[in-house]
């Protein structure tokens, strides 16, 4: 057995950065599992996840990346057991990790992920951080247990947040923040410098898998709450509404909250207008947002401008 004998799971672009990182160290890992090769959209092909696609670039062996449907399958746990990992990594890979599988490095498993936690546990913690309008974030390593995320905090590291940030730019900061972090971690675990630290359950917020639903706005909430929605939910789930006129759904991809004040009036929430110097707003439950980018269903996605110019009755619809 090499001395540090790492096998990596992932399986997301945020998971692909941090195993390039991890590649330029003496921390590279000898075997890397990820989640098996599914059809993208309309494509029936199967694609291969970021973090395979990236295994193969920097010429690891396909024999050496393993795609087990079911990280709890008796052949694939017999497998993992037989190469004997001194330590597991894990990041954004897909799958709660069972208690065999965890005890199985002496070393235990640690796990990057991108919140401070014991802050927004889960499946999507970035998506969550610009829902709530969160000033920072960070990334946090942990000792994993058999919870979702509620294992013991090894190491973290803070991030401000910028207002315009998206999921994507947001993620890109993080992947980089917490392959730097988990470089620092590695050997200071490894030569036990480090004390695991309990998380605070009364705390914890938690997360969960982000679905087509979520993605559909809700007129009633603020325009600011739109807007960090808008930011959390591109490119998916996406940000849509059904044009009631039309009975067509409508993706905002993009857009901002009117920062001038203008009264509310009688305008319900979801109302198209047409205000002062021309700028198309609908209506919220407080404040007016601005589409800049939008895309009727089976449409290309095009600016505001040049929208309405083909949908001049979309001013004075309504959205729900």
């Amino acid at each position: 057995m090499q001395k540090h004998n790492i096998i990596f799971f992932g399986t997301s672009s945020f998971a692909a950065h941090i195993l390039d990182c991890l590649l330029l160290t003496s921390y590279a890992p000898s075997t890397i599992v990820t989640q098996p090769d599914k059809p993208q959209k309309r494509s029936t092909e199967p694609v291969p996840p970021p973090v395979k696609t990236l295994a193969l670039a920097k010429n690891i062996p396909p024999e050496n990346i393993l795609q087990p449907a079911r990280v709890r399958d008796e052949q694939f746990l017999q497998t993992l057991e037989s190469l004997q990992p001194s330590l597991i990594i894990v990041a954004a890979y897909g799958q709660i990790l069972p208690k065999r599988l965890l005890d199985i490095p002496p070393e235990g498993c640690l796990n990057v992920h991108a919140s401070l936690l014991p802050k927004h546990r889960g499946a999507s913690p970035i998506a969550a951080t610009l829902v709530n309008d969160d000033p920072t974030t960070g990334v946090t390593i942990m000792l994993m247990d058999e919870g979702m995320d509620t294992g013991p905090i090894l190491t973290m590291d803070e991030l401000a947040i910028n207002p315009t940030e998206t999921r994507e730019t947001l993620e890109e900061k993080l992947a980089e923040l917490g392959a730097r972090l988990l470089i620092k971690t590695i050997p200071l675990w490894i030569e036990k410098k480090i004390t695991p630290k309990p998380q605070d359950n009364n705390q914890a917020t938690n997360t969960k898998l982000l679905t087509r639903a979520d993605g559909k706005i809700n007129w009633n909430k603020t325009a600011n709450e739109i807007e960090c929605e808008m930011r959390a939910y591109t490119p998916w789930p996406g940000t849509w509404t059904t044009w009631t006129e039309r009975k067509q759904q409508i993706t905002i991809h993009t857009g901002k909250v009117l920062t001038e004040d203008i009264p509310m009036n009688t305008h319900t929430p979801g109302e198209v207008l047409l205000l002062p110097e021309k700028k198309l707003a609908i209506a919220c439950g407080n404040g007016f947002f601005l589409p800049e980018i939008v895309q009727l269903a089976g449409k290309k996605a095009t600016p505001i401008d040049e929208f309405i110019r083909g949908y001049i009755n979309f001013i004075g619809g309504h959205l729900e």
